[in-house]
Formats: structure tokens, sequence, C-alpha cells
């Protein structure tokens, strides 16, 4: 195989549908690079861009973001009706039993309005009308450069109109040899994909940052891919295909270049109405995942082992992207900031001063002082992982953190004017129906603090030892969600082995929608009063005032000294009773200091949980007025949960 024209391409690499508008493929990009390493030369194409000229920016960016809920796959399902063999379409009972009613059978819960999902369907009816006559011409297109290869990228929402795309590629130019890759070819995944779509030549399972370009280069001299580690070649037997390939010198590769999507976007009519995001990244894996695996993540798949880039070159890659694309926000892709950076990488942030508005995955766990460097830093956007604030449900996700750690993160974040993403994950097997009551009680006074940005039962992932083991977790008839069967026409194994979100039972048949409803009715309460409630102090020559604007507060404005205004003050971050007594033992006696706790906890103004307590004020000498709940953009994988 040889390129079919010097001028043009070697490689192809393609972006379909759902991925997200403003935020160009981090994988094609890297892999432009180092194909260009190679002496490769490759075009990468966002037809994602065309498909949301074609339908809307707000319809698309639903789909795309996962709405009403991941397992619902209505971007799958819009191409679905052109897959081989589909079933007759029938868009009214995808909307019934899928999205008006929630999906049941995956416990995702319904959704309410039902007219807003009544919409939403009729937005699908329609993106389905202009579906076919898109997908020929994207074939079109990409037959039109002339490269003799073509990969197609397949994460989330993307698998169905690549597939398709690769099918009319196929039909009208047979000698194209079709590859893909991404997460949804990781494991059985790419396997399965290669055996019931005959039209795909080749399918690369793990980090394919050096494989895929090897195989390239072999393809492009007439060779094959046997012996590469996972490759699967149609009619090549390969006995390390299923070796799981991952980059141990993250150092060693190039820099993502991006460059093909930002010229599609300045020439698209859409450029006025998206707002690219450059994605960046310093590590794979998860360091706290290889000690303790969340059970509910499916990230990472298996390639766990947690490896980063040195400090000095994530600043210089850094300093090179805000060079190339200025402007634009930064969302770092990591799945967890490794701590030593705290001590390398963002001091030199900090001194670099660049024009780079960052987004980072971090364990909730941080300190304060580790909080303001990131400030200092610019990183303003943070997804901690949260998750919950009960200690037992936390140590059954083996979150390696406490409620109360998790409370005065968020806590700090507003006070130094960082917006924590964040939410609550419920329906874990063995969890405490008390448990949820309790947070219940106590989310009113959390209030004026950066509410979760929803609450929802746990999904089922691939390669989450949730799913891995099932059985021994609580769960039992594990199954692909029932999305699944209005998309893929294919057997019951072969559903099974294409999935990545499952449904399930539990073991002791518990109804988690039976004692979640208060939590959630609090987290529909906690946004909504977001905005008016208020509570912070101003200290001064010895004196504390306390001013209490939430909606529960017994008393508005409170001035405190002594004993009650030092341990106010000390209780920034959580504190024991303890470690309180044991403070202000030469000050005052047991009895005085417990007296004194008692009555700022029963006037809350010293919040209690589980034996700890946190001062919630915020202190006016670091406040910053509060930012609007919507002010930032999240990326949709980062919704599922964090480490």
């Amino acid at each position: 195989m040889s390129a079919e024209s010097p001028q043009g391409p070697d490689v192809v690499l393609v972006s379909m549908p759902f991925a997200q508008l403003s935020m160009p493929s981090i994988a094609l990009a890297l892999l432009k690079s180092t194909l260009a390493a190679r002496g490769i030369r490759a075009r990468v194409h966002h037809f994602t861009l065309e498909f949301a000229e074609l339908i809307g920016v707000q319809l698309y960016s639903m789909i795309a973001v996962g709405f009403p809920a991941n397992q619902a796959m209505a971007g799958e399902w819009v191409f679905s009706h052109l897959l081989p063999a589909a079933s007759p379409d029938d868009p009214e009972r995808y909307g019934r039993e899928i999205l008006e009613n929630g999906d049941p059978d995956s416990l995702i819960g319904p959704v309410d309005p039902v007219s807003y999902i009544e919409g939403f369907v009729e937005g699908l009816t329609y993106a389905r009308g202009v579906a076919e006559p898109f997908i020929r011409r994207c074939a079109e297109k990409i037959v039109a450069f002339g490269a003799p290869i073509v990969g197609f990228t397949s994460t989330f929402q993307q698998n169905v109109a690549s597939l398709l795309v690769a099918r009319e590629i196929k039909r009208i130019a047979p000698e194209k040899f079709i590859v893909f890759g991404g997460a949804n070819c990781e494991a059985s995944m790419g396997p399965q994909l290669l055996a019931s779509y005959d039209w795909i030549d080749a399918v690369v399972s793990g980090e394919a940052d050096w494989t895929f370009p090897e195989l390239a280069a072999r393809l492009l001299r007439g060779e094959t891919g046997e012996g590469l580690a996972g490759v699967h070649q149609r009619g090549v037997s390969n006995g390390k295909a299923a070796v799981v390939t991952m980059l141990t010198d993250m150092d060693s590769l190039p820099d993502c270049d991006f460059g093909d999507y930002f010229e599609q976007l300045r020439n698209s009519p859409l450029a006025d109405q998206v707002r690219p995001m450059v994605l960046f990244e310093t590590s794979r894996g998860c360091w706290w995942g290889e000690k303790a695996h969340c059970t509910f993540c499916g990230l990472n798949g298996q390639t766990m082992e947690y490896r980063k880039k040195s400090p000095e070159r994530a600043i210089d890659e850094l300093r090179s992207l805000t060079s190339r694309y200025p402007g634009c926000s930064i969302c770092v892709v990591d799945n967890i900031l490794d701590t030593s950076y705290f001590d390398t990488f963002v001091p030199a942030l900090t001194a670099a001063k660049l024009d780079a508005d960052l987004f980072w995955e971090v364990k909730s766990n941080l300190t304060k002082e580790q909080l303001i460097k990131l400030r200092a830093a610019g990183i303003r956007r943070i997804q901690p992982g949260v998750e919950n604030f009960s200690n037992q449900v936390l140590r059954l996700m083996k979150k390696g953190v406490s409620g109360i750690q998790n409370i005065q993160l968020i806590k700090w974040c507003r006070e130094l004017d960082i917006e924590p993403i964040w939410n609550i994950l419920y329906g874990f097997p063995g969890e405490s129906p008390d448990e949820y009551r309790r947070m219940a009680e106590i989310m009113p006074q959390l209030r004026h603090l950066t509410p979760p940005i929803t609450g929802k039962q746990i999904r089922m992932d691939r390669f989450s030892p949730n799913f891995v083991m099932a059985e021994q977790m609580g769960f039992r008839r594990v199954r692909p969600c029932p999305a699944y069967k209005f998309i893929y026409r294919l057997d019951d194994e072969a559903t099974y082995n294409m999935a990545y979100y499952f449904a399930y039972d539990y073991e002791d048949g518990r109804d988690v929608r039976t004692y979640v409803q208060p939590v959630q009715a609090a987290i529909d309460d906690w946004i909504g009063s977001y905005p008016e409630d208020e509570m912070f102090y101003v200290d001064a020559e010895g004196v504390l005032e306390l001013f209490d604007h939430r909606a529960v507060a017994r008393q508005r404005h409170r001035v405190l000294h002594g004993l009650a205004r030092e341990i106010l003050l000390f209780c920034d971050r959580a504190r024991s009773a303890k470690a309180i007594e044991e403070r202000f033992a030469g000050e005052e006696s047991p009895d005085g200091i417990r007296r004194v706790l008692r009555e700022l906890q029963e006037s809350l103004a010293l919040f209690e949980y589980d034996g700890s307590y946190l001062n919630l004020a915020l202190s006016a000498s670091s406040y910053r007025p509060r930012q609007p709940l919507d002010a930032y953009r999240v990326p949709e994988p980062l919704l599922a949960g964090s480490a």
C-alpha cells in the first residue's frame, strides 16, 4: 500500500459526532504528531462541527454531554437506524422506554419535566432525518482527501456514526484501509467490533501513540500488523493482539497538533458560537486507583498504572499551547493531579504567568495551602472526587477521604474563588439508608457553598470494580443497558462484548429511590437557594463578627471574642473535639471548652459532623464574590466521578 497522492495525506484521522464541539480530539492531535515523527503525513478532520451546522449547537451539545443520561446513548441512537439489519424506526418507543421513563432498567431515574424530554425527542428525530445524507458527505470528503489509511477514534457516543462512515467509504473506495481505536475498542469491545462489522480492517486496543504509527508505516510499505501488540487485523493471526499497550515514558510524546481543528473552526459558520477548549495531558492512569480503585470508576480501562510527564516538560508544553492557541481555556485530561506537582509544576506555572484558564481533576483531600497554590497558578476550576458526605458510603467507594474533608474542600474553594465541579453518587450495595437522611439534614447548613451539579445513582461501567467483581460487590443480573437494544442489532453475547454501560439488580433487592429522595430534594433546594444564602466573618483586633444570612441561621449577626473566637478560627479546617481540647487546655477547663463548643454548634455558628468541627463561615479577608453556577463548561467524561 502506498499513498495515492504525493501531495496529499497518507492517513486521515476522523472524529465523528458526538464528541464535544469545543474540544478537538487530543488523541488524534497526538497521533498526527507521532505520525509526523515517522515521516507520515496525516490530516485530522472533525465532522462534529459539520453535524452541528445541520442540527444546531444547542441540540448537538445536549446530546454530546449525555442528556438526559449517558446510558441513554442518544447520540448513538441518532444514527443507529442506518446500521445493517436495523429494526423498524420507532422514536416514540425509544423516547418512552429510555428517555421519558428514565431507562428504569438501568436505574437512572425519571427525568422531569416530561415536556422537556418530548422536545428533546423531536430534536433527535430531526437529527435522524439528516443523518443519512450527512454520512454520505462525510465518506465522500474522506475519500477525496486521497489517503490510503483512514483512522477513526471512538470514545463514548462516536461508535455508530464512525461505523456508518467507514461502511460507506468501503462501498465507494474498497481499497481504503479502515482502522478503529479509542476507548470503545478496549478489551472485548475492539475484537467484537472487528467480528461484527466486516468493513473494518483493523482495531487498535490500548494506548496507540506509537503502535498506530508503526501499523501505518507497515501498511504503507505493503506489510501487515502481524506481531504488533494491541493490533487486531482482519485475516492476520496475531498472538500479541490481546496484549495491553501502554506508554511508559510520557516525556517521549511530542506536543499535540490541533491545527486542523482550528482551521476547520475558522472556516465554519459556527465559529462565533463555539468557544474552543484545548486539551492538555500531564499524566495517565491514576495513582490513587493503583492503591484502591474507586468501586464505581471505569476510567483507565486496563491502563491504571500512573505515569506522568516531568514538570519541566509539562510547563514547556503548556507554554507552547498558550502561545499557539491564545485565549483558549485549557482542560487537563488527567484523571488526577500528581501531588508532587504542588512543589514543582504548580509554582513554575505561577512564575510563568501564562494566560491559561486551567481545569484539573483532583483528589478531595487537598489542604488549603495546596488550593491557594492552585489559585495563584490560575487554576480556577477543579473536579474534586467528592461524591458523598457519608463516611460509611465513602468507605464502600474506597475513596480514601472523609465526609468532613469533602465539606471543608468545598468551603475553601468557595472562599478562594475556585469552582469545584462535583456531584453526589448513591446506590452502593451495603450503604445505610439512614446516611442519606443525615445528609439531607445537614445540607441546609451548606447552602452558601457551591452546590453539586446533580445527585444520581451510580452507573455500572465496564472496567469498574463494580462490574469486574459484581457478585462480590452485591450486584446480580448484570446486563447491557436497555438502550443498546435500540442501537445494535447483535446477539446477546456480541452486545455484551460491545457494551460499556450496564444495568444491574441488587443482591438484597433494595430500591434506592425509597431512601434517596430527601437528599435529592435537599440538592434541589441547595441549587435554588445558593444565590441568596451567605455566611462570612470579619476578624480584627481580637473581635470576630459573624454574619449569617443562610435560611437556617439562628442569629444574623454575632460578635465573638475570647475562647469562642479562637475556637472558630482554629476550626478553619476540621478538628476533632480532642484536638480542640488539647489546643486550648491551658486557657480553659475541659468542661468549659465543651460548653463553648456545644453553644457554637447549637447556634449553628460551628458545624459538627461525625465528631469533627468545622467553621463554615468564609473569611472576609480572602472572600471573593461568587461566580454563577453556569460560568464554566464541564467536559462530559469528568461528570462520571473522579478519584
